[in-house]
């Protein structure tokens, strides 16, 4: 072959792999467009969820949780503690059957209150045993050029364990979704999240979005006034009170503005929506250990609707 040839064949490989690049980074859901904007190195987040631990809840976790035929789940509120493991995964069994999402929406508490009030992630994320999970640079980039969000700094997504933590169940039960991560500082008020509900709901269009809020309950509390703590906070996020739920303290739960951004987003999407309390828990009956004076309590919130198209 001729060096001129050899050069010609070169050069046709090389076209051939970038239109394949080209592919493979537009290669969005139906009705999300692109994907990620290119194949940067992806955040590695599989330090949260160790093996043990996704052991156990898939052992204890049993079949989904038991929902009207017809229904169909447009978000839910989960805990990101470790010890709930057995929630956290019967609810993406759940998730799985009911849900068919372009896109997935988490949302959670930037627990240490570092950077920006509202963060989101423009990164994919690497969990080892599930691989890749692309972030929604579509319905991202959008957002930050409106001046509805910042840039989440690496080491505060690095370290979160809200959002960390459903990082390998979103990959596990919804290979290929791409995901829109934002974190909350928690200033216990409502300004500016009506408008980046109104923001994100504009973004997202028509798209098939599944809305997840990390949020863990009752903090810090003896068994007997946690249980009692929850009585009070149950019928607030179940009635949709955002102008009570704003303002509750870290007793109630530790992410009100998630908690309000996640029921705007819903409201947006379907007016008619209704929030059921699934399952509850706590740290010490987990454990089994009753006595403990520090415990974290779960709720397990499903919103629903009985439209589908």
């Amino acid at each position: 072959m001729s060096r001129s040839n050899r050069l010609l064949v070169v050069a046709l490989v090389l076209l051939a792999l970038l239109a394949g690049r080209d592919g493979l980074e537009t290669g969005g859901p139906a009705g999300c467009g692109p994907v990620s904007a290119t194949l940067e190195p992806a955040m590695d987040m599989s330090a949260f969820l160790p093996d043990k631990f996704l052991a156990r809840g898939r052992m204890q976790a049993g079949e989904a949780y038991p929902l009207e035929e017809g229904q169909k789940v447009l978000g839910a509120v989960v805990p990101h503690h470790l010890v709930a493991g057995q929630l956290l995964h019967k609810t993406y069994k759940t998730l799985k059957e009911k849900a068919n999402p372009d896109i997935i929406v988490l949302m959670g508490p930037n627990h240490g209150g570092e950077g920006p009030q509202v963060q989101a992630a423009r990164t994919d994320f690497h969990v080892e045993g599930v691989g890749r999970i692309f972030h929604a640079s579509n319905v991202v980039a959008p957002l930050l050029e409106k001046g509805a969000c910042s840039p989440a700094l690496a080491g505060v997504l690095q370290r979160e364990h809200s959002t960390g933590v459903h990082l390998h169940y979103i990959g596990e039960f919804f290979p290929g979704v791409p995901v829109v991560v934002l974190l909350l500082n928690e200033p216990r008020r409502m300004e500016g999240l009506k408008t980046l509900a109104e923001g994100l709901a504009e973004v997202l269009g028509d798209a098939s979005v599944l809305y997840l809020a990390s949020i863990d309950f009752s903090h810090h509390l003896p068994l007997e006034a946690a249980d009692r703590m929850d009585a009070l906070t149950a019928p607030l996020v179940l009635e949709r009170n955002h102008r009570e739920v704003i303002g509750l303290s870290n007793r109630h739960l530790d992410s009100p503005s998630s908690f309000v951004l996640w029921s705007l987003l819903l409201e947006l999407e379907d007016p008619g929506v209704r929030i059921r309390l699934l399952d509850k828990g706590n740290s010490a009956r987990i454990l089994q250990r009753p006595e403990l004076g520090d415990t974290t309590s779960y709720m397990i919130l499903m919103a629903t609707t009985d439209r589908w198209e």
